[in-house]
């Protein structure tokens, strides 16, 4: 009878635990997050000016109009495409989870841009990290950065993947033209 009574009034004692209410619905009238741009038959197309024709197969999900992050492309396997738009830069950011090992600046036909694009490479600090394969060139005071990270051993099928796509990539010029691909 004494552990029954304990019980009791410890049960007793015990504070209900009410569940978190669920969150708020916007506001009626907030206006949703406008796109980066829009995909249209296999092809992207930047509000900024960028474009390039997507993988087949693959999916894509459009950053804000306002973000840094401007496409996320996902391939097979977890292979990820992302194209971002940075101010005033087109060198590699600090990732966490891996070191960039290699970089090299030139007329590459992957991005094309006037003044050159740089390629580099960023291995994993650890076994089942990613490899990134970056592309940065400058288009103006804007900087695209293309990367595709690559879990591992899906280097080679990602990159056979993106090759088409990354042909097709168009930057945006001062003045609304777009640069086409550099010469081999």
């Amino acid at each position: 009878m004494t552990v029954g009574l304990v019980t009791l009034a410890l049960t007793g004692c015990l504070r209900r635990v009410e569940p978190p209410p669920p969150p708020a619905a916007p506001e009626a009238g907030t206006p949703a997050v406008e796109p980066a741009g829009t995909v249209t038959e296999g092809a992207w197309n930047d509000v900024l000016g960028l474009s390039m024709t997507l993988p087949p197969g693959w999916t894509a999900r459009p950053g804000g109009r306002h973000d840094a992050l401007r496409l996320v492309v996902r391939g097979p396997f977890g292979v990820r495409l992302d194209v971002w738009a940075i101010p005033n830069s087109d060198t590699p950011r600090p990732r966490a989870g891996c070191a960039w090992d290699w970089q090299d600046a030139g007329l590459y036909r992957s991005l094309p841009a006037p003044q050159g694009t740089r390629v580099a490479r960023c291995v994993p600090t650890t076994p089942s990290g990613a490899h990134v394969l970056g592309w940065y060139a400058r288009a103006g005071s804007l900087g695209w950065h293309v990367e595709l990270v690559c879990p591992p051993g899906t280097l080679g099928p990602a990159l056979d993947a993106t090759r088409e796509s990354l042909a097709t990539l168009r930057l945006p010029l001062p003045g609304g033209d777009t640069a086409a691909p550099n010469a081999p």
